[in-house]
C-alpha cells in the first residue's frame, strides 16, 4: 500500500473512532470554510479513494481481532462464571449467574439445536491382512457410545 499523507491517515483514524465523514474530514485538518454540502461531498470523495479504503479495512481488521474474544477465551470465561460461588449476606448461594453461563456454553456447543449435541461417527479401516474393523457410534454431550466389529474378508 502507498503511504498516506498525515491528513489522510488522520481522516482514517477519525472514522475508526466513530466520527462522521464530515467530522473526520475537518478534524484531520482539511478546510472547514466550506458549505456543509461541500464538506460532505469532499469527505465522501476522500473516503472513496482506494488507498483510504484499504487503510480503513486494515484498521477495522486490527480493531476486530483485538476487541473480539476468540471462542476458546469466551468458553473459558463462561466456565469461570459457571463455577463461581456468589453468596448473599445471609450466606445463601446465588446461582442465576452460574445457570446463565452454563446456558451460554450450551448454546456455543449447540446443545439446544434439534438433536442436541449428537454427532454420528462411522469409521472403517483395515487392520491386518484380510480384516476390516468398523466402528459405529455417537458422541453425545462429550460421551462416546461405540459399537465395534471385525469382519474377515
Amino acid at each position: 500500500m502507498n503511504k498516506l499523507t498525515q491528513k489522510r491517515e488522520n481522516f482514517c483514524l477519525n472514522l475508526i473512532k466513530g466520527l462522521s465523514q464530515r467530522e473526520a474530514y475537518v478534524k484531520a485538518g482539511y478546510s472547514s470554510n466550506q458549505l456543509p454540502a461541500t464538506l460532505d461531498k469532499s469527505a465522501y470523495d476522500l473516503a472513496l479513494i482506494p488507498n483510504i479504503i484499504t487503510r480503513l479495512e486494515e484498521l477495522r481488521a486490527n480493531l476486530t481481532s483485538k476487541a473480539v474474544m476468540p471462542l476458546t477465551e469466551r468458553q473459558e470465561r463462561l466456565t469461570e462464571f459457571a463455577r463461581e460461588d456468589i453468596e448473599t449476606k445471609e450466606g445463601n448461594l446465588i446461582r442465576h449467574g452460574n445457570i446463565s453461563a452454563i446456558a451460554e456454553l450450551n448454546k456455543i456447543d449447540h446443545i439446544y439445536e434439534a438433536g442436541g449435541n449428537v454427532r454420528d461417527v462411522n469409521v472403517i479401516f483395515v487392520v491386518g491382512k484380510g480384516y476390516v474393523d468398523s466402528i459405529e457410534g455417537k458422541v453425545i454431550d462429550g460421551h462416546s457410545y461405540v459399537k465395534m466389529s471385525a469382519v474377515k474378508l
